[in-house]
Protein backbone atom coordinates (compact mmCIF):
# COMPACT_ATOMS: atom_id res chain seq x y z
CA UNK A 1 0.00 0.00 0.00
CA UNK A 2 3.09 2.65 0.88
CA UNK A 3 4.52 1.27 -2.17
CA UNK A 4 1.24 2.51 -4.20
CA UNK A 5 1.06 5.69 -2.90
CA UNK A 6 5.05 6.62 -3.18
CA UNK A 7 4.52 5.36 -6.88
CA UNK A 8 1.28 7.88 -7.27
CA UNK A 9 3.14 10.54 -6.04
CA UNK A 10 6.00 10.30 -8.44
CA UNK A 11 3.91 9.61 -11.27
CA UNK A 12 1.99 13.20 -9.75
CA UNK A 13 5.27 15.10 -9.63
CA UNK A 14 6.76 13.68 -13.18
CA UNK A 15 3.64 14.52 -14.44
CA UNK A 16 3.42 18.29 -13.05
CA UNK A 17 7.24 18.50 -14.47
CA UNK A 18 6.45 17.23 -17.62
CA UNK A 19 3.19 19.69 -18.14
CA UNK A 20 5.68 22.78 -16.50
CA UNK A 21 8.02 21.47 -20.09
CA UNK A 22 5.40 21.77 -22.58
CA UNK A 23 4.91 24.47 -25.00
CA UNK A 24 2.55 27.02 -23.99
CA UNK A 25 0.21 26.36 -26.98
CA UNK A 26 -0.28 22.91 -25.49
CA UNK A 27 -3.34 22.81 -23.12
CA UNK A 28 -2.19 22.00 -19.37
CA UNK A 29 -3.79 18.84 -17.35
CA UNK A 30 -6.57 21.21 -15.89
CA UNK A 31 -8.54 21.84 -19.20
CA UNK A 32 -8.21 17.81 -20.21
CA UNK A 33 -10.08 15.05 -18.25
CA UNK A 34 -7.67 13.08 -16.51
CA UNK A 35 -7.11 9.51 -17.51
Amino acid sequence: MLFEAQNALQAHTFRLIHIKHRPACEPTGATKPSS
